[in-house]
């Protein structure tokens, strides 16, 4: 299988999103496209332009604006002024050459500007893109009677200047010092502004761009994002995708870099994410997810391996995991959780079924952060006993047809019954248990005799009206047999209770 190198190049980072449901959003600018590689390929265009789309579909960011008024921030104390001056740079994404370029941002919006040139290309295969934030710094000075004056003024100017520069939301970017007199330190924080990707214009590796020499780019990528990339050819919007993660601060911000230790992730959403308690998740280069770590995709929950892979399988598309979401949420991206596209449906496969009701298992009295926040169905801001009995009464989808059942419908076919739910609950009786289809009816991880099997008896009989009673294929018992019934669980419970 053929793999093709994606960087972050050390001098970069990269941007922000928003989704269509926030204030505002990553843009697309093609002002620094000198080499008009996105004007003659349009298809190119509308990959790329697709790539940040779904960002933005996927991240929830409100960040704060900042005013030309704003790059430039004064503290005060006693006789002392401390004035501090933002600047910033970024690469052009067509020479490379590093240009003086504005600080200020309209609210929540961070613009990536767009271009190509050709990328390196050594023995260990070739660079496709490459991606990072502006850099970022200041100039300072300080007016005073009294020395003693500058340290808290000094420090009062660079809290505000961070509070300018981190926009509220989202990760740090870099963390700068400064110091008066080495007697007087202060630092600055940067969070995310503006951005720049720079995509590969010279397929056949020769330094030369593709376009002025007539070679046709179009027979090594695959442009049309509509459609599966065709063999042998890498996919565009891919490439487009994984440099735009760099541009939110995967991979190079000083929020990313103070979350990795060797090959393990420090993180707590993607070490609950993945479920290895993020070791070995890290590529050796500390900016990628390494090669083989997969994960469910966002948008059908397909194993996949993560898009922020160092190096991409020619001919294959890669979207957005749920690894992928969660390390977004490490790094401040608080609002990147899979979207839910049909309500209760959690694992996005178009279908409310036993393996979303089975989300609650464990977590309920948690608060709703992060992806438990998508089963938080009444938005108190908890998941609790309210959301989960709302998920299985009114949205899960039972074997019949019908949305919702009973606690005590074990195998989710609209019946609560003795020989299809309780035996099934009894067998499992004090044992520990991860899923409905166990018995453990209230979540709490095992199944119990006060906890589940006297939810299952109060509904004994119940059906969600898919048939009648008298339709109803296994007899529900008499009184006799439900007291007996009920006699076996306490038996049960007390033999257990008497073993231990």
């Amino acid at each position: 299988m053929t793999r093709i190198s994606l960087q972050l190049t050390s001098a970069l980072i990269y941007l922000t999103l928003l989704s269509s449901a926030a204030m505002g959003q990553l843009t697309a600018d093609y002002t620094y496209d000198d080499s008009g590689f996105f004007t003659s390929i349009p298809a190119a265009r509308w990959a790329v332009e697709a790539a940040i789309a779904d960002l933005n579909s996927a991240i929830n960011q409100n960040l704060a604006a900042v005013s030309p008024s704003d790059l430039t921030v004064s503290g005060t104390f006693q006789t002392a002024t401390v004035t501090i001056e933002m600047t910033t740079k970024i690469r052009s994404p067509s020479t490379d050459a590093m240009i003086d370029f504005p600080g200020d941002n309209a609210q929540s919006v961070v613009p990536i500007y767009l271009g190509a040139m050709p990328q390196e290309f050594s023995s260990d295969g070739s660079v496709l893109g490459t991606g990072g934030t502006a850099s970022y710094g200041f100039l300072a000075g300080a007016s005073f009677s009294n020395s003693s004056d500058i340290e808290i003024a000094a420090r009062t100017a660079g809290e505000m200047a961070s509070a300018v520069f981190t926009r509220g939301e989202g990760p740090i970017v870099s963390r700068q010092s400064g110091n008066f007199n080495g007697d007087y330190p202060f630092q600055v924080e940067f969070g995310l502004g503006h951005g720049v990707v720079s995509l590969d214009n010279d397929t056949d590796n020769n330094g030369v761009d593709d376009l002025t020499e007539g070679v046709d780019p179009g027979d090594f990528f695959h442009f049309d994002h509509t459609v599966a990339p065709e063999a042998g050819k890498v996919d565009f919007y891919t490439v487009a995708l994984h440099e735009a993660m760099h541009a939110i601060g995967l991979g190079g911000s000083l929020s990313w870099r103070e979350l990795v230790s060797g090959s393990n992730w420090m993180g707590n959403e993607a070490m609950s994410s993945h479920g290895s308690a993020g070791q070995g998740i890290i590529n050796p280069d500390g900016a990628h997810v390494a090669a083989g770590v997969q994960s469910p995709r966002v948008s059908d929950g397909v194993m996949q391996e993560s898009v922020f892979v160092s190096t991409l399988a020619a001919g294959e598309r890669y979207e957005l995991t749920e690894l992928d979401l969660a390390l977004l949420r490490d790094i401040g991206f608080a609002g990147a959780v899979p979207p839910v596209r049909l309500v209760g449906d959690f694992d996005n496969d178009g279908d409310v079924d036993l393996a979303d009701l089975d989300q609650y298992n464990g977590v309920l009295d948690s608060a709703a952060t992060g992806v438990l926040a998508r089963l938080d169905l009444n938005a108190d801001g908890t998941v609790d006993s309210e959301d989960f009995e709302n998920h299985y009464t009114t949205l899960v989808e039972t074997s019949n047809g019908v949305k919702g059942t009973f606690a005590g419908d074990v195998n989710l076919d609209g019946v609560v019954n003795v020989l299809g739910d309780a035996f099934a609950l009894v067998g499992n009786l004090n044992n520990p248990a991860t899923s409905w289809s166990q018995g453990d009816l209230n979540a709490d991880g095992t199944v119990n005799v006060l906890g589940d099997a006297f939810l299952l008896v109060g509904n004994l009989g119940n059906n969600n009206g898919s048939a009648s009673p008298a339709g109803v294929a296994v007899p529900e018992p008499t009184a006799f047999p439900l007291l007996l019934l009920w006699s076996t669980l306490c038996g049960f419970r007390r033999r257990s209770s008497g073993a231990a």
